[in-house]
């Protein structure tokens, strides 16, 4: 297996910082998996054992906050049979200070240094065409790099309309659709990024509107 990813959420409930480390990786095809083992910091034993590809890793399993730890993964198949250990990856909690409650304050400062009254507020454009500020930390995006905004297009070919998107690796994403910009519906089940382009076929034409969100 590769490493896994892993991704800090920032999750403020009643103004307290809960902490919490995402591990993720994708599913192993073609083979018959029995369940994942997630270990953490080196463990020689497994941390959990799950049928999942993603794990949250929270105060209940000793995450504090600022805290960093690494994690590698294996996996069981039916039969018995273990595959090799993945390389390890490693994640840190947020300190869990804020910016007006929803962005941490060591993301604004690597990105726009220590003096506060220059940072834009959550709800600001980073750019005339782009993203607000807290679209492109939710999203897992740079503020200031364009080519990491989330940007959703629809390309005509031969066989058909495909929607594309620049995924972040290693988050989950939600394809939807509406007629009216009412309603929304899910297309299809949700998708595990890889790496950082996907795709989706649409059909002969692409008549009505389509959307991706990220789940996790």
């Amino acid at each position: 297996m590769n490493a896994p990813f892993v991704y800090a959420p920032f999750l403020v409930v009643s103004n307290v910082y809960q902490p919490q480390l995402q591990v993720s990786w994708p599913r192993q095809a073609g083979v018959d998996v029995d369940h994942y083992d997630v270990y953490v910091d080196g463990a020689s034993s497994p941390t959990v054992s799950l049928t999942t590809n993603i794990w949250l890793m929270t105060a209940a399993n000793g995450l504090t906050p600022s805290s960093a730890h690494t994690f590698q993964v294996d996996y069981v198949v039916t039969d018995g049979r273990r595959s090799p250990l993945s390389p390890s990856a490693s994640g840190r909690a947020w300190m869990g200070y804020s910016w007006y409650g929803s962005v941490p304050f060591e993301w604004m400062s690597s990105f726009y240094g220590n003096d506060t009254s220059k940072w834009p507020a959550p709800d600001a454009p980073v750019a005339s065409d782009g993203p607000t500020l807290l679209q492109a930390f939710l999203t897992g995006a740079s503020p200031l790099a364009v080519g990491t905004w989330l940007r959703v297009g629809i390309n005509a070919t031969p066989q058909g309309y495909f929607l594309t998107w620049n995924p972040q690796p290693g988050l989950t994403y939600q394809v939807q659709t509406t007629t009216a910009l009412g309603t929304w519906t899910n297309v299809g089940a949700s998708r595990f990024a890889a790496g950082s382009q996907d795709s989706m076929y649409i059909g002969l034409n692409n008549v009505g509107y389509y959307r991706v969100l990220r789940l996790r």
